[in-house]
């Protein structure tokens, strides 16, 4: 084959086909490859062959620099099928090469016999990439359709055979080869105790250090849930994340990845749980989502305002269950969340939180970065900086020598045990489905140092760090520890308290959900909206002066500066 001619730059439609489970596809010809995808005003993205934005692409370049080779695939003239233990792709055939979704070169990717199919499929495609991939006839839901004859490409519909989809259809495949039978061992048909291989929970963990290390426990001592894979850029985590897994099981047969990507990309799996240091979490959630993997996400979910509602997206546009992870809010603030839903101390006015501030700027000097990390992974999308141990440590401190403290990977204490207790807060005033409207700076007086307030739509005020003595007991406030809530003492009927599903704690209630499709505690969108407060009092600090917040916009109104601090850069290929 010859090589490609360089790409146009004008891309036209050229059909428009609806495919039974992804919708509306549109296919274009840019005069050089096939680009399919969701039309540019529902937020599709057309890629020319060799990697450029083709125009009509309202978004940035997203450029993915993984190029990763698949074992037993990259064989020319000999197809690969899926489901023989190899991970499968996507792309197209052009000119004598095999370009991936990203429009960069994948040379594992190689066309079949002549008159027959090209390898690459992904099972779990997202809405926004088919696979079209093909070499000459093949048999798809699309046959008989009429193609440019420029582009002269079919459809791909082979579909890998799953770990589900075999032991669904093995007992209808009576006429296939039977020279050695398949044994289905006891421990895969599952006991009284253990479900069936067929109806557990297939899980990875990302991020396996600290709290990564107790989210993993709490999966992998479920009997509903199969635990096959870790990650981790670091080696002592990732090393010990496996050994556990492979202690439990008795075996070898947990994979140990250093490239969430990796991990990401097995169809295999159902769900995932992320730990990792909060600039990662929207980036891992939002890939995590596409790949069709339900999330068990850390708190703080969000490390800025902007990737709230690109998170809540994702989970909302591929069907995914992704639960926040503070166990915290529910179980051990009790002696507030009581009292104000049974409606005991009456009409909530105020709240109170005493939490430490925002994160700071690390000046930290670089030392000789360890051969047991990928320091590059590890930063990520966050600014380059030199290696030092203080930077990436993950221990609880907030004031220094961990990356908790710093501004390039975290919130600070206000985000991170604000996690905790605003949400315990949020949560017992019932504010957890509203975002706050107005925020005011106050400035120190003689009373003590300056302190942010917030107000919700409903004129409910909540205030940070507001000098002020203990409040006394009385029957008009709920406090417990760090919190204080303000009612207006009128006992009112009560309601029921919104509780976990399934059995388990916060992690039960994630795994039921996977099971039901329903929502969990601590759905996503409840926990953006939970934090959206300690990012607007960050920002009221830094600013030192008062906010309004539009939520539909999504912006602050009337203040450019303010938006500019809504998100921050990322390094490529790290965009949202």
């Amino acid at each position: 084959m010859s090589e490609p001619a360089p790409a146009r730059a004008v891309v036209e439609y050229e059909h428009e086909i609806r495919h039974p489970r992804h919708g509306t596809i549109h296919a274009a010809d840019d005069g050089n490859a096939v680009v399919l995808g969701r039309p540019p005003h529902e937020g599709g993205r057309l890629r020319r062959a060799d990697g450029k934005r083709a125009q009509g692409d309202p978004r940035p370049e997203q450029p993915v620099s993984q190029r990763s080779t698949i074992p037993g695939s990259g064989t020319s003239g000999k197809r690969t099928h899926a489901g023989r233990g190899h991970r499968t792709v996507s792309g197209w055939w052009v000119g004598g090469r095999g370009i991936g979704l990203n429009g960069r070169r994948r040379p594992e990717l190689q066309p079949g016999p002549p008159g027959g199919e090209a390898v690459g499929r992904s099972q779990k495609l997202p809405p926004t990439a088919i696979c079209f991939l093909a070499h000459g006839p093949v048999h798809s839901p699309f046959a008989g359709l009429s193609f440019h004859p420029h582009l002269s490409r079919d459809f791909m519909s082979r579909r890998p055979t799953t770990r589900r989809g075999f032991l669904k259809t093995a007992g209808t495949t009576a006429g296939a080869a039977v020279a050695a039978p398949y044994v289905i061992t006891s421990k895969a048909l599952g006991d009284a105790t253990t479900p069936p291989a067929s109806d557990r929970i297939v899980m990875g963990g990302i991020g396996i250090g600290n709290m990564g290390s107790g989210d993993q426990n709490n999966f992998l001592n479920r009997n509903d849930v199969q635990y096959v894979a870790v990650c981790d850029v670091r080696t002592k985590w990732r090393d010990g994340g496996k050994n556990k897994v492979d202690g439990k099981y008795g075996n070898k047969d947990c994979a140990a990845y250093v490239d969430f990507r990796e991990l990401l990309a097995r169809d295999d799996i159902d769900a995932v749980h992320i730990a990792t240091p909060d600039h990662w979490h929207a980036i891992m959630t939002i890939a995590a989502c596409r790949s069709g993997k339900d999330v068990y996400l850390q708190k703080p979910e969000t490390l800025t305002l902007r990737e709230g509602p690109l998170m809540i997206a994702a989970a909302r546009r591929y069907g995914r269950v992704v639960s926040g992870g503070s166990q915290r809010v529910l179980e051990d603030y009790r002696g507030i969340v009581n009292p104000c839903w049974s409606g005991q101390i009456g009409t909530i006015k105020s709240l109170d939180i005493s939490v430490g501030g925002p994160s700071m700027p690390c000046y930290l000097p670089a030392q000789p970065t360890p051969p047991d990390i990928d320091w590059e992974l590890w930063l990520g999308p966050a600014p380059w900086e030199p290696y030092n141990s203080g930077r990436c440590d993950g221990n609880f401190g907030t004031g220094g020598g961990s990356w908790r403290s710093y501004i390039d990977y975290s919130g600070g204490s206000l985000t991170d045990w604000g996690a905790h207790h605003f949400g315990g807060a949020i949560f017992a005033a019932d504010l957890r489905e509203l975002q706050p409207n107005a925020v005011t700076f106050n400035s120190a007086s003689d009373k003590g140092g300056a302190y942010v307030s917030l107000t919700y739509p409903n004129g409910v005020e909540v205030h940070h760090n507001r000098p002020q003595p203990l409040r006394p007991e009385k029957h008009s406030v709920a406090h417990q520890g760090a919190i204080q809530i303000l009612a207006d003492g009128q006992a009112k009927e009560g309601k029921p308290v919104p509780s976990y599903k399934g059995q388990g704690g916060i992690y039960g209630d994630f795994i039921d959900c996977v099971k039901t499709r329903e929502k969990p505690f601590r759905d996503i969108e409840l926990a953006v909206n939970t934090m959206t407060g300690p990012h607007m009092i960050a920002i009221a600090y830094r600013l030192e002066r008062s906010l309004k917040w539009d939520r539909d916009a999504q912006q602050f109104t009337g203040d450019e500066e303010a938006n500019r601090l809504v998100d921050r850069a990322r390094r490529e290929p790290w965009i949202l």
